[in-house]
């Protein structure tokens, strides 16, 4: 069967207003920059009440059809916690780490009946290192809960996700979100952006060595589901 795949993109513009509105003629407007050449002062006085600035942005959308995609998967920083004789379990306390991204999207525009047979997303956690690139002790000791079960759906298509979801580092990986046959169309998001244990959680050893601890997690997307996979 053809694919057929539609991109289509636009130039909004940004106007940053500084100061207040200057009373001069219209033949004086006020400049208008890319926003690669930001920043730009509103006036060349110092301390001048008058003047304005104005910079250009890009907004940009892909609208597709027929395939199933990836866009974005959570980076996952974990509260702070001292050492200790026990294992500690840490909720998530925001996304600064790696490239800061807040969620998984995917995106599923395959709109033929029997192209629409679902989609799994795994995940496996690599190993712990310290800053220095050294392994952390009791390697198979860490794990991250992805307990996050609330998502929406572009289409208000339904989505099966695991809430308990534990992946262990060094470990085989965990199925996070399932989609059946024909559901999970359109564009499902899963926002890891709140804080809490309820969202993810992640346990560290008991008798940590003090510092800085970082692990890959790989992200999985297949077509089809356990009981339709795709050949």
């Amino acid at each position: 069967m053809k694919k057929n795949k539609l991109i289509l993109s636009g130039v909004a513009s940004f106007a940053a207003v500084l100061g207040l509105a200057a009373a001069v003629p219209a033949v004086h407007a006020a400049p208008t920059v890319d926003n690669s050449e930001l920043p730009q002062n509103t006036s060349t006085t110092m301390n001048d009440k008058t003047g304005s600035v104005s910079a250009k942005s890009n907004a940009h959308v892909a609208v597709q059809t027929g395939y199933l995609s990836l866009n974005s998967v959570p980076d996952l920083n974990f509260a702070p916690t001292s050492q200790s004789d026990s294992n500690q379990t840490q909720g998530l306390l925001n996304n600064n780490t790696g490239a800061r991204q807040s969620a998984i999207s995917i995106t599923d525009s395959r709109n033929t009946k029997d192209a629409q047979n679902g989609w799994t997303l795994d995940a496996a956690l690599g190993q712990f290192n310290n800053e220095a690139g050294q392994a952390a002790a009791n390697p198979a000791a860490w794990a991250i809960n992805l307990n996050n079960t609330n998502y929406t759906n572009s289409q208000g298509s339904r989505v099966n996700i695991n809430s308990n979801a534990r992946i262990t580092a060094g470990g085989q990986g965990a199925n996070v979100i399932t989609a059946t046959d024909g559901q999970g169309l359109g564009n499902t998001t899963v926002d890891y952006g709140r804080q809490g244990k309820d969202v993810a959680s992640l346990v560290v050893p008991a008798g940590t060595t003090p510092g800085a601890y970082d692990a890959p997690i790989t992200w999985t997307l297949a077509a089809g589901t356990p009981t339709n996979p795709t050949n």
